[in-house]
């Protein structure tokens, strides 16, 4: 699952057009922290899932790996 959440994260990242920094400062980190965030190096937190997952409006369980479907069921 992991794995596919550094897939998802990059992907999202990249389909919005985003550079590391910019995609930091609408987080509120800094673009070293994403690009670690996206290679492995740290494990998110859950407020970062959170922000990530609000921000690209899609789910956590989408962003992690969990299903395919990005919508968030309400």
């Amino acid at each position: 699952m992991y794995t596919s959440y550094l897939k998802n994260l990059m992907k999202l990242r990249k389909e919005s057009d985003l550079t590391l920094t910019e995609l930091g400062e609408v987080i509120g980190i800094s673009n070293q922290s994403v690009s670690r965030l996206e290679r492995g190096g740290n494990v998110p937190s859950f407020f970062n899932l959170i922000a990530f997952a609000d921000y690209f409006n899609v789910s956590i369980d989408y962003l992690i790996g969990r299903t395919e479907n990005p919508k968030i069921s309400k």
